[in-house]
């Protein structure tokens, strides 16, 4: 039976670890992957049947194993490793990790820690990318070991990406677009909408010299798909219609002096007259006329010496003959700046349909409204006499229906009419989308509209995301990693971004730049980029064809806290480990550099060449196994070097503060942290040989702490108490500057404490007994017998504390007065024998001598 989904492989990118190659023979074009680059990330209380001391030295692949890492781990923390993909369950997962390589590659794994870790055997392999993607690869079982493949590793790819848009507000029947995106990758967030957009156009329609009652409808033609609105009729009328003549300077003299006018054929009828007169004759002032082929028309008074205008109006005087023959019927008076005008009549024009326009004097006559609509065909004109000219205007609309768009042949549309404002999505797919040149053609409606109708129209909103992935190099080296892209963009694009997805976590952007077409490096606002875990996205706003654009950008993989650093001087990027310059810039308290996301962020972190002193810096870290480098003494503008020794420390709970003093060995300080004291702590010690066993041997107290035959690493304990520590290959020499250490048989790890009242006892019963000694000899008196108490009892009493609870003095004092303790402790034993024995004699001499008594007589002599 097939097992489906029993192993669990993801395959990341990652910082590269060391290349040193692993002691087992390499077989069938196989090579082995470093021990150092197995490692493991488990929880703490994790139960796993699995660890990386079974698959150190049992690890092969068929191409580049120098840079290949392996982690195992479980499911859950798995998912941290790609982006936060959804990974397979189970008890537990081995992430694949390649930084430097992103081919595909065979894998062998040891067929025994496989079988105990998942139960059996697996025949199928189930894989997650980075990116998401997943993948199955089939397991073959051969000489112990399980080979599969994995397809590929996730590669440094960054991505320009830029909207195409195409905006037409409205786009006709018949528009076509083009647009180019060659090179591009992948097509998303593709979306066709159109927007209902009613067309107009102003129309006119004219006639001449129309007779009264006539009707028109020969031009008259109102097309569009929707009703005509907004008509307008003018009229011009003639003849006994509406016009004006004008002739000036006509002037008579004598009174029947004629002054004649010119006026069209077809007037007919004079309604009114208007002049200028100015009266020359000084005795005749009132009752003056003007005629009109010898009739009187029009009457008028005017003062002596005095010019005026008259209007003569409702005159309405048949004429028969253009040229009318005007006199004033007095003398000495002047007339000029004549005027005549038609006859005036009202006129009412209607249409077919219930349309209507009134003119109640066509000598002046206004354009009036006139209801039109699409069944509008005729013009009825309702005058008594004369002829007229009309200009009726409209608006003619047309609305949108039925629209279609077609993408290089592949069509979407929607059927029926969108009101003005009415928008719709259209179904899309990305897969019309071609590389290279598009076509984008619109039509609207069904082409039954007449030419005359407004040309259907539709407001087209088409926007799509085309992005293009660049296989690129990027520099990383233990605190920094860096980009330097560019692309050159095929067509006019908006909103264009860039998308770095950084290999590890960063913090911090140090520097983002941005070049276009070649010019000038400038800064990029902090406002047009965003930084998310390890993704960084960049806007690079809208493009034009043909613009090469490129960005540089270098991002710290620490986290500067209550302060901002600079690395001076990174490591260099072929060196797997760190080694690089940092300054200070600016700091508060609690400043310290969050390291524990970097590539070497489990080892042990610490600073040297200093520009400060005392430098007393440490290295903080917690259960989670986060490390905070802490610079206390560092002022701003200082500079240090940073790098690492090859030891991780785990405390079982709290944290743990270690300081380095020397990387070689390595001996380092420990202290409690800023938890509580008393944690245990696991120390790994990363550059362990297998089979080799090592100690940790306590420099503050002089003895061997805990020892750990290594498997690689040697795991030793120790807790978090104030003391010096060093770790050391057993089998080491057994003297040191501050004397033996003891040995592991000698001295346990966690050795005995000593009975309190048997110790107590004692030292009291020699504080006594040295007292009554000293008190009864004659060789020890005075002042030099209590300085030897004083001695004494200090001594013994810091040898018996000693003995009670081993380190609490010695541990205190340093590893040059130390020793001395139980130095004086013994002396003090001494001196207190050397008095017993000289009481002792002194006793013994006074027994043996004659009592002798002398007297001396003091009184006073007779």
């Amino acid at each position: 039976m097939r097992s489906n989904v029993v192993l669990t492989i993801l395959i990341v990118t990652s910082v590269l670890a060391g290349t040193a190659s692993p002691a087992f023979a390499q077989s069938s074009g196989f090579v082995g992957v470093p021990d150092s680059n197995v490692s493991e990330d488990l929880p703490a209380d994790s139960n796993v049947a699995l660890s990386a001391s079974d698959l150190r030295g049992s690890v092969m692949a068929s191409d580049h194993a120098d840079s290949l890492q392996v982690v195992v781990t479980t499911p859950e923390r798995a998912t941290d490793y790609v982006n936060g993909s959804r990974v397979g369950g189970g008890d537990v997962a081995l992430v694949f990790k390649d930084d430097s390589v992103h081919d595909g590659r065979t894998v062998a794994v040891p067929a025994d820690a496989i079988r105990q870790a998942v139960g059996h055997v697996p025949e199928l392999v189930h894989g997650v990318h980075e990116d998401g993607s997943e993948w199955t690869s089939p397991v073959r079982a051969e000489n112990g070991l399980l080979y599969f493949e994995i397809p590929k590793f996730s590669s440094n790819t960054v991505t320009f990406s830029a909207e195409v848009a195409i905006t037409a507000s409205p786009a006709t029947d018949g528009s076509s677009y083009t647009y180019d995106v060659s090179d591009f990758d992948s097509v998303s967030d593709y979306t066709i909408s159109v927007t209902g957009h009613t067309s107009s156009e102003r129309e006119s329609n004219t006639g001449n010299a129309v007779d009264p009652g006539a009707t028109r409808s020969d031009f008259i033609n109102l097309a569009g798909n929707a009703p005509p609105t907004n008509g307008t009729i003018n009229i011009t009328g003639y003849g006994k219609g509406t016009t004006e003549w004008s002739n000036s300077s006509y002037t008579t003299q004598g009174k029947w002096d004629p002054m004649y006018v010119t006026v069209d054929s077809e007037v007919d009828r004079v309604m009114e007259i208007q002049f200028s007169v100015e009266n020359l004759d000084t005795w005749d002032k009132y009752g003056k006329n003007i005629y009109l082929d010898g009739e009187s028309v029009c009457g008028y008074d005017v003062m002596d010496s005095e010019s005026t205008s008259v209007t003569c109006s409702g005159v309405d005087v048949p004429i028969s003959d253009t040229k009318l023959n005007f006199t004033s019927g007095n003398s000495g008076v002047e007339i000029y700046n004549l005027d005549v005008k038609g006859v005036d009549t009202d006129l009412t024009v209607t249409t077919n349909d219930g349309g209507s326009a009134t003119f109640s004097d066509i000598a002046n006559a206004q354009a009036q409204d006139i209801a039109v609509s699409r069944s509008t065909d005729n013009l009825t004109f309702s005058h008594e006499y004369g002829h007229v000219d009309y200009n009726l205007t409209y608006t003619e609309w047309t609305k949108t229906k039925d629209p279609t768009i077609a993408v290089n042949g592949h069509t979407t549309s929607y059927s029926g009419t969108l009101n003005d404002g009415e928008t719709t999505t259209l179904e899309t797919n990305e897969s019309w989308v071609d590389a290279g040149e598009n076509w984008v053609n619109v039509s609207v409606g069904d082409g039954s509209l007449s030419s005359d109708a407004p040309t259907p129209s539709v407001g087209l909103e088409y926007r799509h995301d085309a992005a293009t992935e660049i296989q690129t190099d990027y520099v990383a080296d233990g605190w920094t990693e860096s980009y330097n892209v560019s692309h050159t963009f095929p067509s006019d694009q908006q909103d264009a971004t860039l998308t770095v997805p950084f290999a590890s976590t960063v913090y911090e952007i140090r520097m983002l730049e941005k070049q276009v077409n070649g010019g000038t490096w400038t800064d990029v606002d902090p406002s047009n980029y965003a930084l998310d875990n390890t993704t960084l996205t960049v806007s690079l706003g809208n493009v034009n064809a043909g613009d090469e654009i490129a960005v540089r950008t270098t991002a710290y993989k620490v986290d500067a806290v209550n302060g901002q650093i600079t690395v001076t001087d990174p490591t260099d990027p072929s060196d797997s480990g760190l080694d690089a310059e940092i300054r200070v810039d600016s700091r508060s308290d609690g400043f310290h550099v969050a390291t524990g996301n970097t590539s070497l962020g489990d080892r042990l972190t610490y600073t040297h060449s200093e520009t400060w002193d005392n430098p007393d810096e440490y290295a903080l870290i917690d259960s989670s196994g986060d490390q905070s480098l802490y610079l206390p003494n560092a002022p701003t503008g200082a500079t240090a070097r940073v790098t690492t020794v090859p030891l991780e420390a785990a405390p079982e709970s709290g944290d743990v503060a270690i300081h380095v003093s020397d990387p070689d060995g390595p001996t380092f300080a420990v202290s409690p942290g800023q938890s509580s004291s008393g944690d245990t702590v696991e120390f790994r010690y990363l550059a362990a040989s297998s089979g080799t066993t090592y100690e940790l041997y306590s420099v503050s107290r002089g003895r061997v702490m805990d020892k750990d035959t290594a498997e690689s690493p040697a795991i030793l304990l120790e807790d978090d108490s104030e003391e010096t520590l060093r770790i050391r290959a057993a089998d080491s020499s057994s003297t040191s500057e501050i004397g033996a250490p003891g040995s592991w048989e000698d001295v346990p790890s966690n050795p005995p404490i000593a009975n309190p009242y048997a110790v107590l006892g004692t030292f009291g019963a020699l504080v006594v007994l040295l007292t009554y000694a000293t008190g009864k000899s004659d060789v020890i008196s005075g002042r030099g017998r209590w300085v030897l108490l004083g001695a004494v009892t200090l001594g013994g009493g810091l040898l018996s504390l000693e003995t009670l609870n081993p380190g609490s003095i010695s541990s205190r004092i340093g590893a040059g007065v130390q020793e001395v303790v139980p130095l004086a402790g013994l002396a003090g034993v001494g001196i207190v024998v050397y008095s017993v024995v000289s009481w002792w004699r002194s006793r013994q001499k006074e027994a043996a001598t004659p009592e002798t008594k002398v007297s001396f007589d003091l009184g006073r002599s007779k």
